[in-house]
């Protein structure tokens, strides 16, 4: 499984304030909007003008603007309703989680990812982090390595003893590379047309089998697929389907 990116967009970049927001502990997510909504809080603005009435004395306003009502789209609410999400994910049995969130603020990011990696220690499920090697060292985890990154490496980065090492590969070229660098796994893609990469026409079953053919690594088909897919992933040798919107939070078993 392969993690979306928390939604609507006030979750997913830095808001004009001061504050950062801070996911709870793992046991407890419900701490998540009482945290953020103190920390979140800052002094309203004010506004500053004159009295359009011209009978009266020009009187200075400096009245503060009145206070949004909460929202259900608020940072806090997205998280924990991630979180949610990850847990329903984790709860299907999915023993291999890629967290791959693009765009979101980089303190969520890492706490989002230390909270994930507590999770998945629980489920035992193995984690990868998308790219980020550094983080992956710190928690623990293995990484999954984009396609520029996989040609950039001249050798297996240093992980954590026993984290995984994956990548997203396209073409032979990038699964010779990928089983040069020792990498555990693949995933090879995309198969169908997805909503992720739109525009793009998928490979078909058939480009997918002659790729794979070319390595002995184990592979993962991705790009519009779920469960559905399996037997047709297995005719062609996958080892399996990799995918966001099929296997997340419990759509998948």
């Amino acid at each position: 499984a392969i993690t979306p990116t928390p939604t609507p967009a006030a979750a997913v970049a830095p808001v004009a304030t001061p504050a950062t927001l801070a996911v709870p502990a793992p046991d407890n997510p419900a701490t998540l909007v009482a945290s953020a909504r103190a920390t979140l809080a800052a002094p309203p603005p004010c506004r500053s003008g004159y009295s359009r009435d011209h009978t009266r004395n020009h009187t200075r306003e400096d009245k503060p603007a009145p206070a949004a009502p909460p929202s259900a789209t608020a940072p806090e609410a997205t998280a924990a309703s991630w979180l949610t999400g990850l847990d329903a994910t984790l709860a299907t049995g999915i023993t291999r989680l890629q967290f791959r969130v693009p765009g979101i603020a980089p303190t969520l990011y890492h706490e989002l990812a230390t909270a994930t990696a507590e999770r998945c220690r629980r489920a035992g499920a193995a984690l990868l982090l998308n790219a980020d090697i550094p983080l992956a060292r710190e928690l623990g985890t293995g990484v999954h390595l984009r396609a520029s990154q996989l040609a950039a490496l001249n050798g297996r980065p240093p992980l954590t003893e026993g984290a995984l090492l994956a990548a997203s590969c396209h073409t032979a070229a990038d699964l010779e590379h990928a089983a040069r660098l020792g990498c555990d796994f693949v995933v090879l893609g995309a198969v169908k047309p997805t909503a992720t990469h739109p525009g793009e026409p998928g490979i078909g079953w058939e480009a997918f089998a002659a790729l794979r053919e070319s390595v002995s690594l184990p592979v993962y088909a991705i790009g519009g697929l779920g469960p559905e897919d399996m037997d047709d992933a297995r005719r062609q040798g996958a080892q399996g389907v990799a995918g966001i919107r099929a296997l997340w939070g419990g759509r998948g078993t």
